[in-house]
């Protein structure tokens, strides 16, 4: 899968998760008009999920209604390389 080629990080697995997240993809985790302000919080957000997953067993996973496909076209589109959470739910398939 080419996103690994990109040196996309996979969030640690968690075996007894203390807290599960669910976002929506688009329009929360993913902001429609991206601008540098969405891109920043994303960021940051990134940033805590990648120091503080593990320590505080924490999943993250995507919820949306969109396809699978729709969902990867997006992180190419928007350049969403740099971690993928535990799952995304999608309209179609769960992953």
């Amino acid at each position: 899968m080419k996103y690994f080629e990109q040196k996309t990080k996979l969030l640690p697995p968690i075996t007894q998760p203390k807290y599960v997240v669910f976002t929506d993809f688009d329009e929360t985790y993913l902001a429609r008009e991206n601008k540098e302000c969405h891109k920043n919080d994303r960021k940051e957000l990134e940033e805590y999920l990648l120091n503080n997953t593990h320590e505080k067993q924490i999943i993250l996973g995507w919820v949306t209604g969109s396809s699978i496909t729709s969902v990867f076209s997006k992180i190419s589109r928007y350049q969403l390389l740099r971690l993928l959470p535990h799952f995304i739910a999608s309209k179609l398939l769960c992953i």
